[in-house]
């Protein structure tokens, strides 16, 4: 019952730019069963995983946590146009 209330009063803070991409990430995960994963420079891209540059990362967030530029994603999956809509919503229900 404790991780409940904890977890409900994290859903009702407002939520930084990191953040907000690390509750997107676990959503993802979750619900939509795909994986992200930092894409390193030589590696194949695996079908079904979402990949990050870590330079967007690293340099996407200012020091106070908000987000100053674009991240950059890649993933290989048949309904991908479908996970804008996906984002969108969970985007929406976050709190702000």
């Amino acid at each position: 019952m404790k991780l409940y209330d904890l977890n409900s009063q994290a859903n009702r803070t407002k939520l930084a730019g990191a953040e907000k991409l690390y509750s997107l990430l676990v959503y993802l995960n979750d619900e939509e069963r795909i994986e992200s994963r930092l894409f390193e420079e030589g590696q194949a891209a695996e079908p079904g995983i979402l990949y990050m540059l870590e330079e967007h990362v690293e340099h996407c967030f200012d020091h106070d946590d908000s987000q100053v530029a674009p991240l950059s994603m890649l993933i290989q999956l048949d309904r991908a146009p479908e996970l804008i809509d996906v984002i969108n919503r969970h985007a929406g229900s976050s709190p702000k």
